[in-house]
């Protein structure tokens, strides 16, 4: 494994970075209302522009196996 420091936006150092990649994951702290849209989210950045599949892992969310969403919605008699 090897580690350097970029002096550059996380965004774009992440983007090229992933150049190669088979996929990227990033965090997300999920910053909501006004500061969410005064900052660049880098996740958003990287999801709409990478050049590989992006994994968003959001910090403080429960996950929710795929074959249980949804599964109370359905009908008793199915």
């Amino acid at each position: 494994m090897t580690c350097h420091a970029t002096h550059q936006p996380a965004g774009r150092a992440l983007l090229q970075s992933a150049a190669g990649a088979h996929l990227l994951v990033v965090g997300a702290r999920g910053i909501d209302g006004f500061a969410g849209l005064v900052l660049a989210s880098v996740s958003d950045q990287c999801v709409r522009h990478a050049p590989c599949p992006v994994t968003v892992v959001r910090t403080g969310v429960q996950a929710t196996p795929a074959w249980q969403e949804g599964t109370a919605a359905l009908p008793a008699n199915r």
